[in-house]
């Protein structure tokens, strides 16, 4: 079995190594078997079947997975904000289940505010890499961080996530007009 076939999954209150087989045996033991998918390169959290997010992991450190009402709590209070393409919000138990975390961890207490990306930007520097990096001990391809960030702010950034003893991928911004979609920060 390949390596990309494992997932990382947040369940019972901390991360465990799973084959596909066995997240399927674990979700018929949650009142709604949902599977809920975070993207760690760009911090998003969604729905499991969602088609932008759903090109294929290219490792296990691409995805983690959460199952169920604990899963979709512990993606959010490590720092995962909503897809706009597949926007989990729609499950009508959604904020039920993670405004206190929310709350907690970006103070605001409307549904309409977590998921406004004005409010809320997209930015990997949010997720609580001191917490993820031990457990998956690599890191994606690439992250994606805001555009327009100063030289000091990326170098803050890179000496944060280095300090878990993995190397900092590429970083830089999601860019529509560039190859691959993707503009480089060059660290220098």
């Amino acid at each position: 079995m390949a390596s990309y076939d494992f997932y990382f999954v947040f369940i019972e209150g901390g991360f465990r190594k799973l084959n596909l087989r066995e997240v399927i045996r674990y979700k018929k033991f949650f009142p709604r078997e949902q599977v809920w998918s975070a993207r760690l390169s760009t911090g998003l959290l969604g729905f499991h079947r969602c088609k932008p997010g759903n090109r294929g992991p290219k490792n296990e450190a691409e995805v983690i997975l959460g199952l169920g009402d604990e899963g979709l709590a512990g993606l959010v209070s490590l720092g995962f904000i909503t897809c706009p393409s597949c926007k989990p919000e729609i499950a009508e138990w959604f904020w039920e289940v993670v405004a206190d975390k929310v709350k907690e961890k970006y103070n605001v207490s409307l549904l309409e505010d977590f998921t406004n990306k004005s409010i809320i930007p997209f930015d990997v520097r949010r997720l609580s890499w001191e917490k993820i990096l031990p457990i998956i001990k690599k890191g994606p391809n690439r992250l994606y961080l805001p555009q327009g960030l100063s030289l000091d702010e990326l170098l803050d950034f890179k000496a944060r996530y280095e300090k878990s003893g993995v190397a900092l991928p590429p970083i830089g911004y999601y860019d529509h007009a560039a190859p691959g979609r993707f503009t480089e920060y060059l660290l220098k």
